[in-house]
């Protein structure tokens, strides 16, 4: 299974989300792992759109099934989210965008996060634009 290239963040540092009380004691390395030097603010923005559009997360998870099903041994959130733009006729509510660019990679991590056996090696995982300083500026079951 391929190493993920981020490293954990401290938890200390006083950067990054912070994981919402729901995160289980077992889960939480992984957590700060996928997430701890993710800007606060993006994280809330995207948890607002997921709240507004749960389906982007079930299509999500559900055309990486696909892929894997199929025999991609790994793939691109990228290729996920541009088949979500391009296929569903589904109308999203929230955001200008239909998904915006800044939630791409928060998919991908949301699902090694919640099925790490089954995605933890699938995507690659790499710093995110805000963590390589491009920009600066509580996760559950999609319903």
């Amino acid at each position: 299974m391929q190493q993920n290239p981020v490293s954990a963040p401290s938890r200390t540092s006083g950067t990054g989300a912070r994981p919402p009380a729901s995160v289980p004691p077992e889960k939480i390395d992984l957590w700060y792992r996928l997430f701890g030097t993710t800007d606060p603010k993006l994280m809330v923005r995207w948890k607002r759109y997921h709240n507004q559009n749960p389906w982007v997360a079930r299509k999500f998870l559900e055309i990486a099934r696909e892929l894997k099903a199929d025999g991609f041994g790994e793939c691109s959130a990228w290729l996920i989210i541009n088949q979500i733009r391009w296929l569903d006729a589904r109308r999203t509510k929230g955001d200008t965008f239909k998904i915006s660019n800044d939630y791409v990679a928060i998919y991908a991590r949301m699902a090694i996060y919640m099925y790490p056996d089954e995605f933890e090696g699938f995507f690659t995982i790499k710093r995110m634009k805000e963590e390589r300083g491009v920009w600066n500026d509580t996760l559950s079951e999609p319903g």
